[in-house]
């Protein structure tokens, strides 16, 4: 798996938690996908840092004009709360509202290529369509082993 945020679609398939009841299933899954998350944000936060230190080797960039550039970003929505809002669009095939952040309709399922390479990375690896979804074999390290 990539470095994209998506958690992969084989998760939600057929599992080997045999023996539990539904909630300790439920509860096992959970505390799987918040494992995952966790690596997600500590691989992203260390690409951040890698890059930042990148930056202000290679560019001589300041931390003051970074945290203007994400002061800047931050109030592109308006407000200046932490956050980055993804916006809304249209699908080019139904006409019915989306998330930016979505690269297929969840309508019609039309495919909308990532123009934003950051949204890119963000979406991570999706399902072609014609591909299979196939259940989770052996644990969940060895299955999300990069």
């Amino acid at each position: 798996m990539g470095i994209g945020m998506g958690i992969p679609n084989m998760i939600y398939t057929a599992e080997p938690f045999h023996g539990l009841s539904a909630e300790e299933a439920q509860a096992a899954r959970l505390q799987r996908d918040i494992n995952y998350y966790e690596q997600a944000i500590d691989r992203m936060t260390l690409l951040n840092m890698a890059m930042w230190s990148i930056l202000k080797e290679k560019l001589g960039v300041t931390d003051e004009e970074l945290l203007k550039r994400v002061e800047e970003i931050d109030l592109s929505d308006g407000r200046l709360d932490g956050k980055v809002h993804v916006q809304v669009s249209t699908c080019p095939q139904c006409n019915r509202q989306m998330s930016c952040k979505h690269q297929r309709c969840l309508y019609c399922g039309y495919t909308i290529p990532a123009q934003d390479p950051i949204l890119k990375v963000m979406a991570g690896p999706m399902l072609e369509e014609n591909e299979e979804v196939k259940p989770l074999q052996g644990t969940w390290e060895e299955a999300t082993k990069t």
